[in-house]
């Protein structure tokens, strides 16, 4: 009952927090899970999402801990 949204950049992969690097494809990332949690398609699913860069192939989770989606 997980979800994970993944978002592939082609951007040089950043050296420290992707928050302080990308700070508007971060805001792109938590928009994309907002619209699932008001949609309700996240509802009762564990949820996390993040940024993948293809440069190196990490994921870089804007929120690690996953969390539990509420009606």
């Amino acid at each position: 009952g997980g979800m994970e949204i993944l978002d592939f950049k082609t951007d040089v992969p950043p050296a420290g927090p992707v928050e302080e690097t990308y700070p508007a494809y971060v805001r792109q990332v938590e928009t994309y899970a907002r619209v699932f949690r008001e949609a309700g398609l996240a509802s009762g699913r564990t949820l996390r999402y993040g940024l993948l860069f293809t440069g190196d192939g990490n994921i870089r989770w804007i929120n690690p801990e996953t969390e539990t989606v509420t009606d």
